[in-house]
Parts: structure tokens; C-alpha cells; sequence
């Protein structure tokens, strides 16, 4: 079993469990290149919040943002999650002052089950150990606070994070801890806008989805098409959107019930009705645990009834061009958030629809996106998406796809009343 980052709890679990999306982690521009990740041996690895490390993967073990590895520690080993591979860790690594790779530390191996139970008994006593601490430096007399207590995975260490006004003396704070806790001591001075970051204070309502670059590969071989798609999610809800298409000067903008617009020019989506005369937009997957097989089943299924297909390679300017009706319909697997967050809500708000490959509303969070104007998206489902179209007629595809539409039309009428 793998393990990953799960989304939003800062705890580790299972890998099906989510993605990682830490607000301080770098935006890895470059993720999409193909063999990006294989281009340095160095990985970034964050612990806790804030504590972030360099490593050597010298066993040449394959990683990819999100996975829980064991590394090597003093004394022992700790468990951290990959948050950035490939070519920016040298860049991080000399941002960070590290000059020197002599003393980096390696990468063991992926978490095994072993290595969660430690880690999981470890970070259990955090809280407990925060508060005992408190009261063994309030014995002493120090004129301090411990604002957070950070376990190593395998439980040897305790890093004490703590705020104080003026040189405090830990000698005999340290041999008090280490007889209490039977660890090895750790003490790490911060900043009351550090231990906000740490226990949580800073956390926002709001969320920021960037893309700087949808398009990268176009972007890197001077191909004109690419944006910078920027959304607003509210609670967990995208809220705003807006597509910059720099090549062409056009900007697509959206806001939750107040419609869709190309340059302060309200848009829809087409009213094409018939499949035959459709123009669909769609991405091809390069990545090996894409399932390109079923891709190209679904494609060949498209390609067939309708007027053309097309590939431009930017999935935010896709989205945005159903939005303004030049495209009827799109679809796509394995997405990332930020490539689709802010043309799924000016879709919405050009009239069309957009779901998951099963007619659901897991688009944002699975990344499997089907998109049109309703009459099209609704043909469109049933080829690309999970129901089984060789065992059933055209006109009962449609029928499934049809109540499948009046769901999501329910749900977003509530959703604006």
C-alpha cells in the first residue's frame, strides 16, 4: 500500500485518500513536461506545516508530489510528504542558501504500514507533550511559551517551537524535558506570525486556484496557446474565474450568478442541437498511470459522430471557448484543480454544463471533466464518461444522460437560490 498527503486534514493516510494542495508549497510550472521529475535527484520534502527539507532520492525510487517517503534523521528516520520534484529543487535548494550537497540526507523508501503506525503513535503525543511542556517551563521560571511540539516520524525526537522576548537559558529546561519525554531535545526559536502559521490562525475561508501557465509545453515551444487562469473558491466553492488568453488579448471573467463575459461582452454557449455538427474539444494524457487505452476508446466513440475534434493543448482556454460557443463540447481525464477551476464556473455561467465522467459533481476534486452546452453534454456523457454505451441503445444513453442533466440543473438552481 502507498500513502499520501490527505487533502486538508495536514494528516497522512492512504494514497487513494486525496491530493496535496499546501498553500506554502512552490507551483511546480514545469509538473506537466514529460520526465521533468527524473531531471534531478534532489526532492523537497515537507514535515510538519512549515518544516520543509532537501533530499537525494540516490536510490532512484519514482516519486511524484504527494507521496509519503522515510528519510533519513538525526538520530533515526522521519516521514515527510514530496511536495516538489525535478528541475526547481536546485532553484529552491539555492533560494533556501544551500550551497553545499555533500551533507544532504536521503530518501529511504515510501512509507510502508510499519512506518505510519510509528509515525501515527508519534504525532499522537504532540498535543499532551505541548501542554506537560508548558508547565515544566512555567515551573522553571521562564519567560517564555512553547507554541507547538513537533514529533520525528519514528518518535527519537522532539523539535519544541517557542516564542520568548529575550535570551532564555534551556539547559536545565532541556534535561528536564529529555527525563520527561525520552526524547532527544529539540528547541527552535519563532515569531508570533510563525506560530500563527503553525497552529492554524491564518487559515482562510478563501482559496486562490493560479495557474500562471495552462499550457506549458505550447508556452515552451512558442506555440500561441496558453492562459493564466485565475479562480476564487469560497468554502470549498469557486466563486470567481478568470482566463487571460495572452497570445490573443482576450479575457474570459465569471462571478457566481452574475453570468459570463469575453471582454466585458456577455457570452453563452452554442445552441447546436446535433451531435454530426458538433466541434469538440478535448486533451490528450501523457502521463504513465493515465489511462490512454480508455482515452482512446472514449475518442474514437467522438470522433465518429461528430463534425471534428480538436486538440490546442490548454484545457482553461478549452473550457473558456465552450463559454463563448466557438466549441460545443469538451472533455478531458486527470486534470488538476487549477487547470479547470476557473473555466468550470464560467461554463456554468454561460449557460452549459460540466460534471465528472459519471454525471456527478466531482469535477474540481477527480479532475475527469465533461463539458457543453446541454443539448451536446448530453450526448457527449455517455461516450466519454462511465456508462456503458456498447450494451445499450442511443436513445437510452440519452435518457440516462437527460435525468442525469435535470439533477444537475436542480442542484444548481438550489445552489443560487
Amino acid at each position: 500500500m502507498e500513502f499520501k498527503l490527505h487533502n486538508g486534514s495536514g494528516g497522512l493516510c492512504c494514497k487513494s485518500c486525496g491530493r496535496q494542495d499546501k498553500q506554502l508549497n512552490t507551483y511546480d510550472w514545469l509538473a506537466d513536461i514529460p520526465g521533468n521529475a527524473e531531471e534531478s535527484e534532489m526532492v523537497e520534502i515537507q514535515f510538519k506545516n512549515t518544516r520543509k527539507g532537501y533530499f537525494r532520492n540516490s536510490n532512484k525510487i519514482p516519486l511524484e508530489k504527494g507521496d509519503i517517503v522515510a528519510v533519513e534523521a538525526t538520530p533515526g528516520h522521519d516521514i515527510g510528504v514530496v511536495t516538489l520534484t525535478g528541475r526547481l529543487v536546485p532553484l529552491q535548494m539555492r533560494k533556501a542558501n544551500i550551497k553545499s550537497e555533500a551533507d544532504i540526507k536521503r530518501i529511504y523508501r515510501k512509507a510502508k504500514q510499519v512506518d505510519m503506525d510509528k509515525y501515527n503513535e508519534a504525532k499522537a503525543r504532540e498535543h499532551s507533550t505541548m501542554i506537560r511542556a508548558r508547565q515544566i517551563a512555567l515551573d522553571l521560571n521562564l519567560n517564555m511559551k512553547i507554541g507547538d511540539v513537533e514529533y520525528q516520524g519514528d518518535g527519537n525526537k522532539a523539535i519544541f517551537y517557542y516564542i520568548a522576548d529575550e535570551r532564555v537559558d534551556f539547559r536545565q529546561l532541556i534535561k528536564v524535558l529529555a527525563d520527561a519525554f525520552h526524547v532527544r531535545i529539540e528547541m527552535k526559536q519563532i515569531g508570533a506570525r510563525q506560530e500563527a502559521g503553525r497552529i492554524g490562525a491564518a487559515k482562510s475561508d478563501y482559496l486562490w486556484i493560479v495557474d500562471p501557465i495552462d499550457g506549458t509545453l505550447n508556452f515552451m515551444h512558442g506555440i500561441p496557446q496558453y492562459a493564466v487562469s485565475i479562480a476564487l473558491a469560497y468554502r470549498g466553492e469557486v466563486v470567481a474565474g478568470v482566463i487571460y488568453d495572452v497570445a490573443k488579448n482576450e479575457l474570459f471573467t465569471a462571478a457566481k450568478g452574475e453570468g459570463a463575459f469575453l471582454d466585458n461582452r456577455r457570452i453563452r454557449v452554442s445552441d447546436r442541437k446535433d451531435m454530426n455538427r458538433a466541434v469538440i474539444g478535448t486533451g490528450f494524457p501523457f502521463r504513465r498511470s493515465d489511462d490512454f487505452k480508455g482515452y482512446m476508446m472514449s475518442f474514437m466513440r467522438v470522433a465518429e459522430r461528430t463534425a471534428g475534434i480538436r486538440r490546442p493543448g490548454s484545457a482553461a482556454l478549452d473550457l473558456a471557448w465552450v463559454a463563448a460557443g466557438r466549441y460545443d463540447g469538451f472533455w478531458e481525464f486527470s486534470l488538476k484543480p487549477w487547470d479547470v477551476a476557473a473555466g468550470g464556473l464560467i461554463v456554468l455561467e454561460a449557460g452549459g454544463l460540466i460534471t465528472d465522467l459519471t454525471g456527478g459533481e466531482e469535477w474540481l476534486e477527480t479532475g475527469n471533466v465533461c463539458a457543453g452546452n446541454p443539448k451536446i453534454f448530453a450526448q457527449l456523457l455517455p461516450l466519454v464518461g462511465k456508462l456503458p454505451v456498447n450494451t445499450q441503445t442511443e436513445a437510452a444513453q440519452n435518457e440516462k444522460v437527460q435525468i442525469k442533466n435535470d439533477k444537475v440543473r436542480r442542484t444548481l438552481s438550489t445552489k443560487k437560490a
